[in-house]
């Protein structure tokens, strides 16, 4: 960008010359001068004709700049990508085309923050995948287990009860127990004195 040193923008920093340029999009010129008279801290406001005249060279250059930076932003897409660990394709692809439209068409070119957001959103939704994933492997592991623990001391217990069939007709058919008696005596018949005393 070509500035004259003696024209009113001359101490204007590039990121600050562009971050003025999309303010005066918004609103009206004066409004645009004043604060950047402020912000800026500049000698003096300028004319109505100093500022359009800046404007006019501004939007001469604004295909080139916006076009630089959306491969800055592509850059640094990459390289957060990176910093993540995000190696999937798509999602790499996905953070730099989300960078280069923001960059395009946004009046404020800084996407630092809206990129790491990004990526750190892309990171953990991969992240909740496989640990939902990985909960859901564990939940049926312990499920299977659960199982097998069950069949097998089904298989026992009706093993055992066809060991002691004649020894539980006889507690059934003893009407000096209680139901709770009963239940402990066929359990020490089955599982021996111990499991009663648990």
């Amino acid at each position: 960008m070509k500035i004259r040193g003696d024209s009113w923008a001359a101490t204007l920093t590039e990121e600050q010359a562009w971050e003025l340029f999309y303010k005066s999009r918004r609103c009206d010129w004066q409004v645009a001068a004043k604060w950047a008279k402020k912000e800026y801290k500049l000698a003096s406001m300028p004319s109505r004709s100093a500022f359009y005249a800046w404007k006019k060279q501004m939007q001469e250059e604004e295909h080139t700049h916006k076009i630089a930076q959306a491969l800055i932003a592509q850059q640094e897409a990459k390289s957060i990508a990176a910093n993540y660990n995000i190696t999937d394709e798509d999602s790499v692809k996905a953070l730099m085309s989300a960078a280069t439209n923001a960059s395009i068409l946004s009046d404020n070119p800084k996407l630092a923050y809206g990129l790491i957001e990004t990526a750190m959103m892309v990171k953990d939704r991969q992240l909740k995948e496989i640990e939902l994933k990985q909960k859901k492997e564990e939940q049926k592991v312990r499920e299977e287990y659960l199982k097998l623990s069950r069949e097998k001391f089904e298989f026992s217990a009706a093993r055992e009860a066809m060991k002691h069939v004649e020894d539980i007709r006889e507690i059934t058919k003893n009407e000096k127990l209680d139901a709770d008696e009963k239940i402990a005596k066929v359990r020490e018949a089955l599982f021996g004195s111990e499991a009663t005393k648990k």
